[in-house]
């Protein structure tokens, strides 16, 4: 196991010096964690417990969130580029100016999310006065 991630299982570390690039932390239950500027690039988060979460600035570049749980977690300037995010759960969760270029999001539940200037799949930068989808999809 890598050693960030065991400082990290302690609660001896969060935020920005946490490097979890490529990790295994499926049904992971972080609930309220700190991951402000962590690095979790390329890192199974399947099914995790991330509700509440202050995400800000996050890395989730190519992380595999299908099924995870961010209801109310604050991704505001997160990188999701190329993230799976099928079937997540973002209820009301706040994804201002996120990057979400390339994600996939068939079946995300986003209803109450803000998705404010964020990128989208397409490439796009999301304006709320033309767009009121309660979901999305992105069929590769």
């Amino acid at each position: 196991m890598h050693a960030d991630h065991i400082k990290f299982i302690n609660h001896e570390m969060n935020g920005k010096c946490l490097n979890l690039e490529g990790e295994i932390l499926s049904h992971l239950d972080i609930e309220r964690a700190n991951l402000q500027s962590a690095n979790f690039m390329r890192a199974q988060l399947t099914g995790a417990q991330l509700e509440e979460a202050n995400m800000k600035e996050i890395n989730l570049n190519n992380a595999d969130l299908t099924w995870s749980h961010l209801r109310d977690a604050d991704l505001s300037f997160a990188n999701l580029e190329g993230s799976n995010l099928c079937f997540a759960d973002l209820r009301n969760a706040n994804l201002f100016k996120a990057n979400l270029k390339d994600a996939q999001l068939v079946a995300t539940n986003i209803e109450g999310t803000n998705l404010s200037e964020a990128i989208m799949p397409d490439g796009l930068i999301y304006n709320p006065r033309i767009h009121t989808a309660k979901s999305l999809t992105n069929p590769k």
